[in-house]
């Protein structure tokens, strides 16, 4: 089974889920414990039921979510920031997508030009063109705001600051 049949056999098995009236029972009986609406994942509003009818969107917002995650994670490892990569890039995804929930219509258009080049390659072929991987970075540093890259920027400071801490500390 290729990846994308899974993908889509997945949001079907979701769908299906929903479906069911015994999950939907259990699902309404867990919110009304929790005294709340239970959700995870985005905020999809009223939205929700033309995204749950079409798998194939589902599948393209994940693609599109794992090209914005790598064009990050190469941004920051662009800035060699060694050891605190790990913390910048956690931060820098939660600062993202915290921006990309609604995102402007500029924005937007630069994810659609981005996914419609990505859906026109072959699956195999996980790099991207230097105009496409330029134009995911530049809409990426358009996302995020100068407080974004500060606290970014602190939490690989941070991390940095506590390995070399711990490594004199183990040395001496």
């Amino acid at each position: 089974m290729t990846s994308q049949s899974a993908d889509n056999q997945a949001a079907l098995d979701i769908l299906a889920q929903l479906q069911d009236p015994q999950w939907a029972l259990a699902a309404a009986q867990i919110e009304t414990e929790a005294n709340c609406d239970v959700g995870a994942g985005l905020d999809w509003g009223p939205y929700l039921a033309n995204f749950l009818t079409d798998p194939h969107s589902f599948h393209q917002l994940q693609r599109l979510r794992s090209l914005v995650l790598r064009a990050l994670r190469q941004l920051l490892a662009d800035g060699k920031l060694g050891i605190g990569l790990e913390a910048a890039l956690a931060v820098g995804k939660q600062r993202l997508f915290l921006r990309l929930q609604q995102p402007t219509p500029d924005i937007q258009e630069q994810l659609k030009t981005v996914l419609a080049e990505d859906l026109q390659s072959p699956p195999e072929n996980t790099s991207r063109s230097d105009a496409t991987q330029a134009l995911l970075q530049q809409t990426i540093a358009a996302v995020l705001t100068a407080d974004d890259w500060d606290a970014i920027a602190a939490a690989a400071a941070i991390q940095q600051h506590v390995t070399q801490n711990i490594a004199r500390s183990n040395a001496a």
